[in-house]
């Protein structure tokens, strides 16, 4: 069975929280956020829930990851449509 998007992004997020323990609890709060499905493709809480993340985390400073999400690695997966 395929892991659900919001849970590899939460578990990804939460990866760079244990490798840069000086912005661990930012990506933690990203982490968190990604679990309930905030930042889905096909959610309601924005008009564009995976744009709302890449600008969020390039305002963080965050660019490598937000490249990550531009590159569409967090994109919902069909069945997930």
């Amino acid at each position: 069975m395929n892991i659900p998007t919001k849970a590899r992004l939460a578990a990804e997020l939460r990866k760079c929280a244990q490798a840069n323990p000086r912005n661990a609890e930012k990506y933690e709060a990203f982490a968190k956020r990604a679990e309930t499905g905030e930042f889905d493709d096909y959610g309601d809480t924005y008009v564009c829930p995976i744009t709302q993340l890449h600008n969020e985390l390039s305002a963080a400073g965050f660019t490598k990851f937000a490249a990550r999400v531009a590159n569409g690695e967090f994109d919902a997966t069909k069945e997930e449509s």
